[in-house]
């Protein structure tokens, strides 16, 4: 069964896995590179697999 749900904590490792199966383009080799992009999004929306996470849509917006 597919979750979707608003996340504010997530696994490094996983959004590395994720990114990687997707053909994305993104730093995989530097973990910390996507930790900061996990921290300095917003908003973060996530779609898990029992406990893989699947999907994920990030933004940031310019009123704080």
């Amino acid at each position: 069964m597919i979750t979707y749900g608003k996340r504010t904590e997530l696994n490094t490792i996983d959004v590395i896995r994720l990114f990687e199966s997707s053909g994305i383009v993104r730093p995989f080799s530097q973990p910390s590179r996507i930790k900061e992009m996990i921290l300095n999004s917003d908003l973060i929306y996530t779609a898990w697999n029992e406990d893989q996470l699947i999907g994920i849509a990030r933004c940031w917006t310019t009123i704080k």
